[in-house]
């Protein structure tokens, strides 16, 4: 945190209104940036106040701010897990040595005509096996 003496300088009539939407920013917890004087440049008012204006200047207010630094963090995310991609072959043998049944994993998006060209398979033929 940081807290100081600040001045504004204007018109007498826009001095309050600045006051207010500080005093807003505040309350709302907008975060605002810092310059000139600090190492970090984000920060949040925590609070303003009016103080007594000693500098005599009519065209000025004083005023009682406190920062607070917004420290940087780093956030971790966690990550998609990736399918590793195997390569199986898309007809395999199965059941007991003796056979010689092929079974074949139809993936989304596979017809029976793309199985059909890659096992060679008629349509009809994987139409009736498949029910």
């Amino acid at each position: 945190q940081l807290s100081g003496t600040y001045y504004l300088f204007g018109k007498t009539s826009d001095l309050d209104t600045q006051f207010e939407i500080l005093q807003g920013w505040a309350r709302k917890g907008v975060e605002v940036t810092v310059r000139g004087f600090s190492k970090w440049a984000h920060a949040y008012l925590s609070s303003v106040g009016k103080t007594a204006n000693t500098a005599g200047n009519k065209n000025s207010l004083a005023l009682s701010l406190t920062f607070t630094y917004a420290m940087k963090s780093k956030i971790d995310y966690a990550k998609k897990k990736s399918k590793k991609k195997t390569k199986s072959p898309n007809t395999k043998k199965s059941g007991t040595k003796k056979t010689t049944h092929k079974t074949t994993t139809v993936k989304t998006g596979m017809t029976y005509w793309s199985i059909s060209q890659k096992t060679g398979v008629k349509v009809s033929k994987l139409e009736k096996l498949n029910k």
